[in-house]
């Protein structure tokens, strides 16, 4: 048996509770680990626990051999292990760990180094902002501002804009002032001190910045929360030196944005996060002492920090650090008064989320679709590579380009197109959609027409075969055979926006008693899987999709119908594959061979998948991102009806009739065509895009977006003939 040092705590740091004293198993990554420190900590799929190791633990190998060298073994850093635990007075003692999988090799430190970690590209957490309001962590609900929601409530909204319309220029003495300045400021540690340097780089580049704002760097190197907190603290006294070397005043400092960190975070989640809370709130309470004209804070958590190899702030911290920004936000707007931000009792600005800039590693999240790959990062896998630097910087100058409490003043005047107004979209096309397009009009050579030739009705080869497809959907059991009791699946394949509209029309489905009970809809679309990802084995598309069908007690035997989404792909703005990037043809030479992969994929792994209904992205001209805007989401639609058009001409690779040899693809058909020309009506269902209909970024759909998508799918397979015979439980 291997002892260990009696009171050698064991951080096993995140957010669930072990609530029975009969020991418990947990599995999990082990991360942090000083022994002459005593810290570690341990992450799970759920969270992780706080607790202490009993003196006389045992810890074995996955054989449940005594590990030599105990939690002294090299083999523990970064491993997989699993943990019995009980409760005890409040305390949450180990009895045991038990080694299970060994952690992947991290050739940048060099061995020996008691707690250098491996890099993980994952840890399996959603971001905050795609946590729901039905989702949970650590008893926490998701949403930035709580409640499953990325967006202030209304009356917080409207006092964000009371207070960003008191940000003018001023004069030294705080006097509003035309010639004054507008300074925004930093207030952080080496972190956030790196991506401010290069935001502030880049947005005085940046044509679109107000002339009268100025930008000033005040984080600093080693200057956290809790080195910030004393308001005769050191950091202060840099703050003002930087702000007198850049010729303004503390009287003109009106904004602020916060990184919120601790140096070499301890405890369990509400410990830890409780301490940041309160570091932060007393730095906030500084703010608004040392500069009076301050009207509003951006607040921001921690970056990624899964391929951290110390012990400064590696993962669940910084993962966690986003509870701590909400627990401020959340109780201003409750009133607490040490939070009060107006009349007479003012104690500090009015708080909002800024950037929120976690993602779970090389996992896209869905509203944007940002990742962070271990090139984004230094050494140490905690501080910012110039490529991490320049991505982040990135984020925060879209961010304050398009908030609309900060574009008032952060963008001149005369640029505020930049960021549409939500009563008008950006300067539209002035295209026609595919489906009010003649056979005389044309785009790019291309004429209109759902199903070319100006006509948007399929012809009647395609009615015939959708109905021979159609008859063959029916229950099936797990193994494919006919049975009554059986189901039929509807799956999605496509990215983050297919991701949302498809989750929303899923509950709209569950709610409709017209509905047959043998449909399941599955949601196996997921955030920033575009075509070639699905094309390309790596990404495990399929594999995690066949893992939700599995959740959804459903086989891969018993998925029928497939909606898919088609994207122009982009990468940096330009097409994938594109020499010419406004060239039509082009540009759907890439998305179109992809999606034929895809398709070829999807009907081996899914053999009773008989018909895929194709669709359109929605209106991208409120994107105030290069991920994709228009043109590219308008020309979506020629994409799809490229793909079927080219299974109607009898392209092999989408051969769905065994008669012609063999079926390599699902029937394909015309889904829903969403693109309308922003706020110009369709002329046949008055379908528009208004601003409103999407998130800040304006290419991911509001709450709003994803129920007007929801609902047309939903009205779709209600009423299309190949579709309505077994999607309906009344339907004769």
């Amino acid at each position: 048996m291997t002892k260990c040092m009696p009171g050698l705590l064991l951080l096993l740091v995140g957010a669930v509770a072990l609530l029975a004293s009969e020991p418990q198993t947990r599995e999990g990554i082990l991360r942090q680990f000083d022994p002459e420190r005593g810290a570690l900590s341990l992450i799970t799929a759920t969270g992780s626990i706080s607790a202490r190791l009993d003196p006389k633990a045992t810890v074995t190998d996955k054989d449940g051999k005594t590990l030599a060298d105990g939690l002294r073994s090299p083999l523990l850093h970064g491993a997989k292990v699993e943990i019995d635990a009980s409760v005890s007075e409040g305390n949450f003692i180990v009895q045991s760990i038990r080694y299970l999988a060994a952690a992947p090799a991290n050739p940048r430190m060099p061995p020996g180094r008691s707690y250098a970690l491996p890099p993980l590209n994952s840890i399996g957490l959603k971001p905050l902002t795609d946590l729901s309001a039905d989702d949970r962590y650590h008893d926490r609900d998701g949403g930035l501002y709580g409640g499953g929601m990325n967006e202030p409530s209304k009356p917080h909204a409207d006092a964000a804009m009371q207070e960003s319309a008191r940000i003018v220029p001023r004069a030294a003495d705080g006097q509003p002032s035309a010639e004054g300045k507008i300074v925004l400021i930093s207030i952080s540690m080496s972190n956030a001190t790196q991506l401010f340097t290069t935001f502030k780089q880049k947005a005085d580049a940046d044509p679109q910045k107000s002339s009268s704002l100025m930008i000033v760097d005040c984080a600093q190197n080693r200057e956290a929360m809790e080195q910030w907190a004393p308001p005769n603290a050191r950091p202060w006294k840099e703050a003002e030196r930087r702000l007198a070397a850049a010729g303004v005043s503390a009287r003109q400092v009106q904004a602020a944005w916060i990184k919120l960190a601790n140096v070499l975070p301890t405890g369990d989640f509400n410990l830890h996060t409780r301490k940041l809370r309160d570091d932060t709130l007393a730095v906030l309470q500084n703010v608004k002492a040392k500069f009076p004209n301050v009207r509003i804070v951006y607040l921001s958590s921690r970056t990624y920090a899964g391929y951290s190899n110390g012990i400064l702030n590696p993962e669940p911290y910084a993962y966690e650090s986003a509870f701590a920004v909400r627990d401020l936000i959340t109780d201003q707007i409750a009133g607490k008064p040490e939070l009060a931000y107006r009349g007479e009792a003012t104690k500090v600005p009015l708080l909002l989320w800024g950037p929120y800039l976690w993602s779970d590693g090389v996992t896209p999240r869905k509203s944007d679709g940002l990742v962070w790959n271990r090139e984004d990062f230094g050494a140490d896998g905690t501080h910012p590579s110039d490529a991490g630097r320049m991505k982040g910087a990135g984020v925060m100058l879209g961010f304050f380009k398009t908030d609309p409490f900060a574009q008032p003043w952060f963008v001149a005047a005369d640029k505020t197109r930049s960021a549409p107004k939500e009563e008008e979209p950006q300067p539209a096309p002035r295209l026609k959609p595919i489906n009010e397009m003649t056979e005389n009009d044309s785009y790019q050579m291309e004429v209109g027409g759902l199903y070319g030739a100006g006509q948007n009705d399929p012809p009647k080869v395609l009615v015939d075969a959708a109905k021979r497809e159609s008859d063959q959907i029916v229950p099936r059991m797990g193994d494919g055979a006919p049975g009554t009791n059986g189901k039929i699946a509807v799956i999605a394949m496509s990215m983050s926006n297919a991701e949302q509209e498809f989750g929303a029309f899923q509950k709209l489905v569950l709610a409709d008693d017209e509905v047959s009970p043998n449909v399941v809809v599955v949601n196996t679309a997921q955030g920033g899987r575009a075509m070639s990802a699905w094309a390309t084995p790596r990404y495990r598309t399929f594999e995690i999709a066949e893992e939700r069908l599995k959740q959804a007690g459903v086989t891969p035997r018993q998925v029928q119908v497939a909606w898919i989404k088609i994207p122009i792909e982009l990468v940096q703005g330009r097409p994938v594959g594109s020499k010419d990037p406004q060239d039509l043809r082009e540009n759907m030479k890439k998305v179109r061979a992809d999606t034929k992969s895809v398709l070829n994929e999807a009907k081996s792994r899914y053999p009773n998948l008989r018909i895929a209904f194709l669709g359109s992205r929605t209106y991208g001209g409120y994107c105030s991102t290069d991920l994709n805007p228009e043109p590219y989401a308008y020309q979506s639609g020629f994409a799809a009806r490229a793909l079927i058009l080219d299974q109607l001409k009898g392209d092999k690779s989408l051969n769905f009739d065994p008669a012609r040899g063999a079926v390599m693809s699902p029937l394909l058909f015309w889904g829903p065509y969403l693109w309308a020309d922003g706020l110009t009506p369709r002329s046949s269902d008055a379908l528009q895009w208004e601003r409103n209909d999407f998130g800040r970024d304006g290419i991911h759909p509001s709450a709003r977006g994803e129920q007007k998508v929801a609902k047309m799918l939903l009205k779709f397979f209600k009423t299309e003939d190949s579709t309505k015979r077994w999607f309906l439980s009344t339907h004769k």
